[in-house]
């Protein structure tokens, strides 16, 4: 997938630009954050598929006569959406894999993300400072109807009971490479910024990233 290219369809027409993240646990200004995500390689796809049986059939890869046909889900209608939409579907094309647009109302978000109604989808997470609820949520299989690995299990819950903060994100950076090399399933490719529009002389208000807001603080200047 060209996670670059993703994001450059969000944030076209604004004031901002990122390195693309390889992380769901940490922003990239903490110091425990780690690039974990494995360096985008087509030709490697392409191999991991032959080695499963697949065989190119035309644009894509077929087995036992049935080509391989996904769905990415998308809501709502919006210029971004469509176009990241058909950025993915592209890149996806590039290995040989079909796949076929889902698109759904806004509304109907919550239903299908519940009840997992999809193939694949573009969403997002909230992100904190410390990465130890992250990296048990994300890659712990008990939580994702136990997709996963008995290994990777085995270092969360060996991570959960590290006293030391340095050696428990340590750990967790670990488990999310490990995870993001074998099973995959989630991929991140922006964080994005937090925008605050403000009349002149407001004080103490904007974009407060993992501060609270107080606002008994939040005034006019004189």
């Amino acid at each position: 997938i060209d996670r670059g290219a993703l994001a450059k369809i969000r944030f076209q027409g604004l004031p901002y630009e990122e390195e693309v993240p390889g992380s769901m646990l940490l922003l990239g200004s903490s110091q425990y954050y780690r690039d974990n995500y494995p360096a985008r390689n087509p030709e490697e796809a392409r191999k991991v598929l032959e080695k499963a049986g697949y065989t190119k059939s035309g644009d894509f890869y077929a087995k036992d006569g049935k080509t391989i046909t996904l769905k990415l889900t998308t809501f709502g209608d919006d210029a971004t959406t469509k176009g990241q939409a058909q950025t993915f579907i592209q890149s996806m094309k590039e290995i040989g894999i079909n796949f076929e647009l889902d698109s759904r109302a806004q509304s109907e978000f919550s239903k299908v993300v519940g009840n997992r109604e999809y193939d694949v989808s573009i969403s997002g997470f909230g992100v904190g400072s410390e990465p130890t609820s992250a990296a048990e949520y994300f890659y712990h299989s008990k939580n994702w109807d136990g997709v996963g690995t008995p290994e990777i299990d085995a270092m969360v819950d060996e991570m959960v009971t590290i006293l030391d903060d340095a050696k428990r994100a340590e750990k967790c950076n670990e488990i999310e490479k490990k995870h993001m090399s074998e099973v995959c399933l989630f991929i991140p490719f922006l964080n994005g910024p937090d925008f605050k529009a403000c009349r002149p002389k407001l004080a103490n208000y904007g974009a407060f990233l993992f501060k609270s807001l107080d606002w008994s603080t939040v005034g006019w200047m004189a």
